[in-house]
């Protein structure tokens, strides 16, 4: 029945946002505030080619990511918010969180400088919902939480640190749908991203 209410709270927005086209202003020379993503030649739909850089926020939308960077190689809509449909298990991990609709196999990267916590997967069927890795990432000031991954990067355990845009695993599927679901301990995911 978990499968049917999640498709029922999901179908509405992935049907509405599936036909968005996200454009995201390039900052300019003089602005050294935005964070550059580079794309991952490997998972490139060019593989083989000089990697493409993406630049995101920036001094002029007031998106500065100065909390976290975007979870994400590329861009992707939010299909899921803190606090609405799935996203009432009772815990911060499940509801102040969101569902970013990243593909299979996108590169998920570190928010923010910090320690992998824990590393724990239940199991690797993408029709469940609770598929995937789950990875902590702990800082001096907050907590996030990676799940759905499909898999996690080279050398990604509990203890290892990690920097800001390191990519800490791969975007996998819950529910038979593609996505990160990422939540933070403190404060709001949309605002600390910047994505509203």
């Amino acid at each position: 029945m978990a499968t049917n209410r999640y498709f029922s709270d999901i179908a509405p927005t992935l049907a509405k946002r599936s036909k968005l086209r996200l454009e995201f202003p390039i900052a300019s020379s003089a602005v050294d505030s935005s964070v550059v993503i580079p794309s991952d030649p490997q998972f490139d739909a060019n593989a083989g080619s000089a990697p493409v850089e993406q630049a995101i926020g920036g001094a002029q939308d007031g998106r500065i990511f100065q909390t976290g960077g975007y979870p994400a190689s590329v861009k992707a809509a939010v299909i899921g918010n803190p606090y609405a449909g799935t996203h009432s298990l009772g815990n911060w991990q499940s509801d102040n969180a969101i569902d970013i609709g990243v593909k299979t196999s996108t590169p998920i990267l570190a928010t923010q400088d910090g320690v992998i916590s824990k590393v724990h997967m239940r199991t690797l069927d993408p029709s469940s919902r609770f598929s995937g890795y789950q990875v902590h990432l702990g800082s001096n000031d907050n907590e996030w939480f990676y799940t759905h991954l499909s898999r996690l990067a080279k050398n990604i355990k509990p203890g290892v640190k990690v920097k800001k845009g390191q990519v800490i695993g791969y975007g996998g599927a819950a529910n038979g749908v593609d996505h990160l679901h990422l939540g933070v301990k403190n404060g709001n995911p949309l605002d600390l991203l910047g994505l509203r």
